[in-house]
């Protein structure tokens, strides 16, 4: 295949749809926790629906750690991809400078917001626990943080160890800060079609495969990527096999994070849920890759506006749970006393929420932080 820069705009459609789900799992990790914890954690739906769903291939629709497998898969098969098709080392570099600054710059804008939101005293996720009983929702957010700590928290510690203290869900960004510098190195090593290229990338993942953490997912979006670039995928009953590898993989994505299986999954326990959701991971997305139908759909208008905001529906979905989702539940079951109903209408005003906020937030505080990053990298080339 001819080497090409062109958008791939059906990744920003999954990108939207996983980010959707990872919101839809902190819900319902906090909400009904027993569909994440099983027979450990109180049971909120009849006949311990929740129980029986932290186990099944179901699940897969709300299990974050799978959904972050594929952001993470996705984010180093789209940084490879550009450098596959480009011409210039110049701007890889600029890059590279570019993307510590396009991370943190949002998060730090999100983190400020957090810290008044912690020393106002506005989560209630505390208050309201000894009806939802989440162990999750009931350990975060309860004391007060340091200005200190806002500045080393969104500037260096997030980025390098995953610290968590402005939000639950920060512990991802360190594996796409660090492991978008392992796409960076890999990509421009492997630029090209030769055989040793394949050697390369084959032992890199054998190399991360032993570290038992989420960088091989950026391996494998970087093979992916070089496949997509270098060879013209098409074979016999390819969209057949694609929809074999979509299943394969959302039923390893299915695999549960918060209890130990006794189901068809116990088969897997030796490999554990990180590997499971990887394997898922890479099996979903490359099935996708092959077939056209759902590549399709992935390009609908909704979720390539999903796609277009899902950096901040991640940033701001944790403090609003804990805080907007976690008040309008205190004040609906305290009127009705009627849980499922309470936790409905606090998930759909809160969804709502969340998609107006993160647009907004693309809108304008992505857009000045891009305008920022441009003069930034214009100063530094100049000194």
């Amino acid at each position: 295949m001819i080497k090409c820069s062109k958008r791939i705009y059906w990744i920003d459609g999954l990108r939207g749809f996983a980010c959707m789900m990872i919101f839809f799992h902190h819900f319902t990790v906090g909400f009904f926790p027993a569909s994440y914890g099983g027979e450990n954690a109180i049971s909120h739906m009849n006949n311990g629906i929740d129980i029986i769903l932290s186990q099944c291939p179901l699940s897969v629709l709300f299990n974050g750690n799978f959904w972050v497998c594929v952001f993470c898969l996705l984010s180093g098969l789209v940084q490879s991809y550009k450098i596959f098709g480009s011409d210039s080392i110049s701007k890889i570099s600029e890059d590279m400078v570019k993307r510590y600054l396009r991370l943190s710059l949002p998060v730090f804008v999100i983190s400020i917001i957090v810290f008044l939101m912690m020393n106002s005293n506005m989560f209630y996720n505390t208050r309201i626990n000894d009806v939802v009983g989440s162990s999750w929702l009931a350990n975060y957010y309860l004391s007060k943080a340091s200005l200190s700590s806002l500045l080393l928290s969104s500037f260096v510690s997030v980025w390098i160890s995953g610290d968590n203290t402005f939000s639950t869900a920060f512990w991802m960004l360190q594996y796409i800060f660090i492991g978008s510098y392992i796409t960076y190195i890999l990509a421009m090593i492997v630029n090209n079609k030769k055989p040793r290229a394949l050697i390369v990338l084959f032992v890199a993942g054998l190399l991360f495969y032993n570290r038992q953490d989420y960088y091989l997912l950026f391996v494998i979006g970087v093979f992916i990527a070089y496949i997509m670039t270098y060879y013209d995928m098409k074979y016999k009953l390819q969209i057949f096999l694609g929809l074999i590898f979509v299943v394969t993989g959302l039923f390893f994505g299915g695999y549960p994070s918060g209890v130990t299986p006794n189901n068809i999954y116990h088969y897997f326990n030796t490999i554990g849920y990180v590997k499971c959701h990887i394997l898922g991971a890479a099996l979903f997305v490359f099935g996708i890759y092959n077939c056209r139908f759902l590549i399709k759909i992935l390009e609908s208008k909704v979720l390539l506006w999903l796609g277009k905001i899902s950096f901040g529906i991640y940033l701001i979905h944790i403090p609003v749970i804990f805080s907007v989702t976690s008040f309008i539940f205190m004040k609906v079951y305290g009127v009705s006393e009627r849980y499922q109903m309470s936790a409905g209408v606090s998930f759909f005003i809160s969804l709502v929420l969340i998609v107006m906020l993160a647009w907004l937030f693309n809108k304008y505080v992505e857009k000045a932080c891009g305008k920022i990053i441009g003069i930034l990298v214009k100063w530094i080339s100049i000194t």
